[in-house]
C-alpha cells in the first residue's frame, strides 16, 4: 500500500538534507551511484532546490544574512543544474559540478 513506501519526493528531500550536511569529498563519493539512476538524480535536484527553498525562507524569517547570501548561492547552483539536465549534459558532470559547489 503507499502507507507502506514514502513518496519519491519525501525521500529526496531527506536525502538533500544528508547531502547538504556532507563535505564535498563525501558528496562527490556518490555522483556515480546517483548518476545511474535518472530518476533518482532528477528526484534529487527536485528535493534539494525544496530544501534550499526552505533554508533560505529560515534564514530571511531569522534576518541572517550570510545564511541567506549562502542559500541563494546554493539555489542558483541548483537551478543551473536543472536547467543543464534538460539539455544533453552528461549527469554524472553535471551532479559533480553541482556537488562541488554545494
Amino acid at each position: 500500500s503507499e502507507s507502506d513506501t514514502e513518496h519519491p519526493l519525501l525521500t529526496a528531500i531527506a536525502r538533500s538534507k544528508e547531502l547538504l550536511q556532507e563535505s564535498k569529498f563525501e558528496r562527490l563519493c556518490q555522483v556515480e551511484l546517483i548518476s545511474k539512476d535518472p530518476i533518482l538524480s532528477k528526484e534529487l535536484l527536485s528535493g534539494l532546490e525544496l530544501t534550499a527553498k526552505a533554508g533560505l525562507n529560515a534564514a530571511a524569517t531569522q534576518n541572517n544574512q550570510p545564511a541567506i547570501t549562502e542559500w541563494r548561492r546554493k539555489l542558483q547552483a541548483i537551478a543551473e543544474a536543472k536547467k543543464f539536465q534538460s539539455t544533453s549534459v552528461q549527469t554524472k558532470l553535471l551532479l559533480s559540478n553541482l556537488f562541488v559547489r554545494l
